[in-house]
């Protein structure tokens, strides 16, 4: 049979006893030389093709070996670098932050130890309004410090005591004696108006002892009487307005037995 590209004549493969059944692909692998040459072209092609393939992966195990021993370290190292860095950073801005912190709070003791000195100076000049303001601000900044809450106690206590001495004065000016004496009583102690309180008690205690013996002498016993009782009252009284009040007393005595 004649090729069609080549012109040659190549023998017609054996028929089987079969019919026209045969083995066409191992008759040309075995006897045609077009083929038998066609394999023999692409052998060195396969070849060089795997030797292509094998030094693909030499180069690639090459590579990846390369890699684990010189830039794997150095990508580590980078890293480490970097996260020594971010930790230096981390650390740095905690230290300013704290920084920061101790400064504000020093700052703030400060402020608050001048409230404290500017609040004791208020309350020795009895300017209670103004030392309540001041305290109050510093417990503000310093809700833990008891201080202030003491001190604005005392300066509520002085207040009372502030508003009954003035009442007493006022019932002292307007002879309310009675009054003036039980206002006056009534101030604590503690409180800074003691000294005053006690300083207008001596003073009534005067004026109610002239005025009993102003009504003595007028022979007005029962007036002589009650101003004489109230001077006793304040516990101020000299021991002769006691004596005076004795006599009074006893001479109150004898007229209701006269009668």
């Amino acid at each position: 049979r004649q090729h069609s590209s080549t012109g040659e004549f190549r023998a017609q493969p054996p028929i089987s006893s079969y019919g026209n059944d045969y083995n066409a692909v191992g008759y040309y692998e075995q006897n045609d030389p077009y083929h038998q040459s066609r394999q023999r072209s692409l052998l060195p092609q396969v070849a060089m093709i795997a030797v292509a393939a094998l030094s693909v992966v030499g180069l690639m195990v090459l590579a990846f070996f390369a890699f684990q021993r010189f830039v794997a370290p150095a990508i580590d190292e980078s890293k480490e670098r970097n996260r020594a860095v971010e930790a230096r950073k981390v650390q740095d801005e905690a230290q300013r932050v704290l920084a920061e912190a101790e400064a504000e709070e020093a700052k703030q003791r400060a402020k608050i130890k001048k409230l404290f000195t500017n609040g004791k100076v208020a309350i020795s000049k009895r300017k209670w309004d103004a030392a309540a303001t001041v305290y109050k601000e510093a417990r503000a900044l310093d809700p833990v410090n008891t201080e202030p809450t003491r001190a604005l106690n005392v300066i509520a206590a002085e207040k009372r005591a502030k508003r009954r001495f003035d009442k007493s004065e006022k019932a002292f000016a307007e002879k309310r004696y009675a009054d003036a004496i039980r206002l006056h009583r009534r101030i604590p102690d503690s409180s800074v108006y003691r000294a005053d309180a006690d300083a207008a008690l001596k003073a009534i205690a005067g004026v109610l002892e002239i005025d009993g013996d102003h009504a003595c002498d007028k022979r007005k016993w029962t007036e002589c009487k009650e101003k004489y009782s109230l001077a006793v009252s304040t516990t101020f009284a000299s021991s002769d307005v006691e004596a005076k009040f004795a006599k009074v007393l006893k001479k109150a005595k004898r007229r209701r037995r006269s009668r």
